[in-house]
């Protein structure tokens, strides 16, 4: 059943995740009956991605998800921050946080505050530094354990014509490689998706400075 008894919705990029997603999820040994969960989406348009995971993950009452985007024209009539708000904020009450406005500047604060969270989806901008900056915060406040998950692998920026730095393929990679010894990437994934659930934090490694 919906979360919204009148969902509002007018694309559908995020139903062919699901199999994969249920079985990230699965795999992660992710319980969604914990009252404590608490994850993060960055970009969520019209609230087809926040709607399944509050339904299928985010079950308990006391569960969070923070919710992250600039929601354009948000005052016109026909804005997708209406549908959202009619699809998810306004049935998942309080297990819903909204935060209007740049990812960047919620997730510094998110980590600067010592703030930790059990899930991040980086689905916002398109572009290759925005994504990496992204995910580098988004591993930051992910508890050892965290799954996280990038959408659009392939994809691109819209009408931005350089199919390099404007899509997010060169930041995953570059993250991926980077961060490899505290990444458990999954064996297998769509070819759309990049997930991996975190295995260390920063403290946690031994130090390889030279004194």
């Amino acid at each position: 059943m919906p979360l919204s008894t009148k969902p509002d919705y007018t694309s559908d990029w995020f139903g062919h995740n699901i199999p994969a997603w249920t079985r990230f999820f699965h795999l992660s040994g992710w319980n969604p009956e914990n009252p404590f969960n608490v994850g993060i989406e960055i970009g969520s348009y019209e609230g087809r991605s926040a709607e399944w995971l509050l339904e299928n993950q985010f079950r308990h009452p006391a569960s969070k998800l923070h919710c992250v985007d600039v929601f354009a024209d948000a005052e016109k009539p026909d804005s997708y921050w209406r549908r959202f708000k009619n699809n998810v904020v306004e049935p998942a009450g309080e297990r819903v946080e909204v935060h209007k406005g740049y990812s960047f500047d919620f997730m510094s604060k998110f980590v600067a505050d010592g703030r930790k969270c059990d899930f991040i989806y980086v689905d916002g901008s398109h572009r290759a530094s925005d994504v990496l900056e992204d995910l580098i915060l988004g591993f930051r406040a992910l508890k050892p354990g965290g799954l996280l998950i990038c959408d659009d692998y392939l994809g691109g920026s819209g009408s931005n014509p350089d199919l390099t730095l404007g899509s997010p393929k060169i930041a995953i990679d570059a993250f991926a490689t980077i961060f490899r010894d505290r990444l458990d990437i999954f064996g297998w994934q769509p070819i759309n998706q990049f997930a991996a659930t975190k295995m260390l934090d920063r403290s946690d490694r031994k130090s390889t400075r030279l004194n």
